[in-house]
């Protein structure tokens, strides 16, 4: 006889009790490798942070639901969760007498940005596109004349005026505002040009700012908060999230959970930005300004200056319900994933990309643009454009070169991963070997 196969039925009661055991040391010690490739897929990590009804038991091809709403096509990829991710600094000390002063300049700066925004909704055309969640994108002033500028020439100017907010760093000069179009830049509050205590600091200061304008306004009922270098379609977000059945007054928040740091447990991806419902925007940030930020930035030197991670444990602190956002490619994907996602949109309205994480060109952006704002074209898929061009109902848009500037997708014929694995950050796929070591001394223990 095997292990699979016990002799007697006593061999077979110690193996249960074994296999049992097991199981429960890795769910106790290591709950990310449950969700690893060879297991369960991102749904079963959602469990760990609060909503175990969306697809816990699913096998690693569940494409999930849509509100309760069952998928026609379960086209949707494994995303290889979970990243574990190395440090920013091994040396990266948070100064805490920098965060009364910054909560007292976050303060201010919102303060400034509502009722510029509000003058600005009373100037806006009644008539424009006005839906009912509110974007708020993080960018630097670096980027105003680049990225924002081409966020405004694409999928922004499908938005209302008061419907897009970005995050900047200092107020825009007049050539910036041509760029922008009017559109309003809250002034950060934070440590400028920081990816590690100026962006977890930025990342808590835009959480406060939606919470700020949701409440002001009854129109928003969702905020969606994301990069700058991403491409979103607003009517497919603004559907998706019109689908989602509510969580009660715990608060609904929607992202790609799967990275993870030494000391914090598995957490948002931030690439593929994040969706909160008003419940759980007001549940989030409270109403104590200095004290949401002093929690923000100890948990974002415990998660080693990864504040996406940070942020989302304080969603689990709060109780808050986390789903995945389906739809959200945090990370570039390469060519016959690219496709297959376009036709698998063109059978089954529930499988229509949401945004593109990593479009960091114009024409990157601009293509992306065309592909899904543009006319069904007359032009027809050309024979040797498999690498150039991509096809969405009918549409058929070419990249100008096959450089990687040009084309919002990687060329790869790698079917073993959707996504460039370069793309996610520094992160590391990896199960720590104190895992085998806990998991054998509590199987020892409990045998």
């Amino acid at each position: 006889p095997t292990l699979w196969q016990p002799a007697s039925a006593m061999g077979h009661a110690m193996w249960s009790r074994s296999v049992r055991i097991v199981a429960l040391s890795i769910q106790l010690f290591c709950p990310h490798i449950l969700a690893s490739k060879s297991g369960l897929r991102a749904a079963k990590v959602v469990s760990i942070s609060g909503d175990s009804t969306d697809g816990a038991d699913e096998p690693s091809n569940w494409a999930g639901s849509r509100g309760q709403r069952p998928r026609q096509g379960r086209s949707r990829f494994p995303l290889s969760f979970p990243w574990r991710r190395s440090p920013r600094r091994h040396s990266w000390i948070l100064l805490q007498e920098r965060i009364a002063p910054a909560a007292h300049r976050v303060e201010a700066q919102i303060a400034k940005t509502i009722p510029s925004h509000a003058a600005q909704s009373q100037e806006s055309d009644k008539a424009s596109r006005s839906g009912k969640v509110l974007y708020i994108v993080y960018t630097g002033s670096q980027f105003y004349s680049t990225r924002a500028k081409w966020i405004m020439e694409t999928w922004g100017a499908q938005l209302k005026a008061t419907d897009l907010v970005f995050i900047g760093d200092k107020s825009p000069t007049a050539m910036d505002n041509d760029a922008l179009r009017g559109a309003t830049v809250h002034v950060t509050g934070c440590l400028p040009h920081s990816h590690e205590e100026g962006m977890c600091c930025k990342l808590a200061e835009a959480a406060l700012l939606a919470n700020t304008l949701m409440q002001s306004s009854e129109a928003f009922e969702w905020s969606y908060l994301v990069d700058d270098d991403a491409y979103v379609r607003p009517d497919a977000m603004d559907d998706y999230l019109a689908w989602q059945s509510q969580a009660g007054s715990s608060g609904l928040v929607l992202g790609l959970f799967g990275c993870s740091t030494d000391k914090c447990k598995v957490g948002l991806c931030g690439g593929g930005g994040y969706a909160a419902n008003r419940a759980a925007m007001a549940a989030l940030v409270g109403d104590n300004v200095l004290g949401f930020l002093s929690e923000q930035m100890e948990k974002c030197q415990r998660c080693d200056g990864w504040a996406d991670v940070a942020l989302s444990n304080i969603f689990y602190d709060r109780g808050l319900v986390t789903r995945p956002l389906f739809g959200a490619n945090a990370w570039r994907l390469n060519k016959p994933c690219f496709d297959h996602q376009l036709a698998a949109a063109a059978t089954a309205a529930d499988e229509e990309p949401l945004m593109y994480h990593y479009i960091k060109t114009e024409a990157q952006m601009k293509l992306l643009d065309a592909l899904f704002t543009g006319r069904r074209s007359s032009v027809p898929f050309p024979l040797d454009g498999q690498n150039l061009c991509a096809a969405y109902l009918g549409n058929v848009q070419c990249a100008a070169s096959l450089q990687e500037a040009d084309m919002p997708w990687e060329l790869t014929t790698s079917n073993s991963s959707c996504y460039a694995v370069g793309s996610n950050h520094g992160g590391r796929k990896a199960w720590p070997p104190f895992c085998l070591v806990l998991c054998l001394a509590f199987y020892s223990l409990l045998s």
